[in-house]
């Protein structure tokens, strides 16, 4: 498995997807980004050839967090996020700092994806997504903060 380019991965992404092949550019900062809308989650996956030849980077859009409960909702994240600790992914929730939006960052490394691994990857974090905005892995909505984080990290590797 693996890629030889990013512009190679977003075209095996697209070709799995059944969607147009994006061309790539660089912006000013020599990041190359491709986006998607899996099952209504919006997720961006950028490419830093200088800095990071061999990772693309994930961010998966999990919504707002909940009004009511927002303290408790963020309270889990960052419960969850502990138990990611150690990960190759070196995944995290944050706060995307635009948006407002729970936001799942994620490193993914180039040499052992293709597009329809990242495409099943995807998949499966757009259903953690899903979930989230449902139930905002709340003690009563979910077995277990490991549980979740568990379920997140298959997608990763999927």
């Amino acid at each position: 498995m693996g890629v030889a380019s990013f512009q190679q991965l977003s075209d095996e992404f697209c070709d799995a997807a059944g969607v147009e092949r994006q061309h790539l550019v660089q912006d000013g900062a020599g990041a190359m980004t491709f986006s998607t809308d899996i099952l209504d989650v919006a997720v961006n996956v950028t490419h830093m050839q200088a800095t990071h030849p061999d990772h693309a980077f994930l961010l998966v859009d999990f919504g707002p967090a909940p009004e009511q409960d927002e303290a408790l909702a963020l309270r889990t994240l960052l419960l969850i996020n502990f138990t990611f600790l150690g990960h190759e992914t070196a995944t995290a929730f944050s706060i995307h700092p635009v948006y407002g939006n729970v936001t799942l960052q994620a490193t993914y490394p180039l040499h052992k994806c293709s597009g329809a691994h990242l495409l099943k990857s995807i998949r499966i974090l757009a259903d953690s997504a899903l979930q989230w905005r449902q139930t905002h892995f709340l003690p009563e909505g979910t077995e277990s903060f490991d549980k979740q984080a568990a379920e997140i990290d298959l997608g990763l590797r999927a």
